[in-house]
């Protein structure tokens, strides 16, 4: 779902007016993630499964902060696990493509 699209106005349009009715209530952070995942889904299901396991990590390590004292160790899991994914997805082609001129 590209930005400059119908389709994305009409899903802006409900995921807001949604977001207003739900506003102050226990579900607007529900829906506003259900909303990302929706948004996510679109452009490919595959990135469904990355989202939510980065949503599930990040999740565990606030859970694993608000336990403890020590905050900065599980702080810097999520953000090392975030910074992997981009890293990989974002650059792995770049890297493959590189190494098999090379190796050419």
């Amino acid at each position: 779902m590209l930005f400059q699209t119908w389709t994305f106005a009409v899903f802006f349009s409900i995921v807001y007016l949604v977001h207003l009715g739900v506003k102050g209530t226990r579900f607007r952070h529900l829906w506003l993630l259900l909303s990302s995942y929706v948004f996510y889904a679109w452009w490919s299901p595959f990135y469904l499964i990355l989202i939510t396991y980065s949503t599930a990590v990040d999740y565990l390590m606030v859970v694993l902060m608000s336990r403890g004292r020590r905050k900065a160790p599980w702080l810097c899991i999520s953000v090392v696990n975030n910074l992997c994914l981009l890293g990989t997805f974002k650059y792995a082609a770049f890297v493959a493509e590189n190494l098999t001129a090379l190796f050419e």
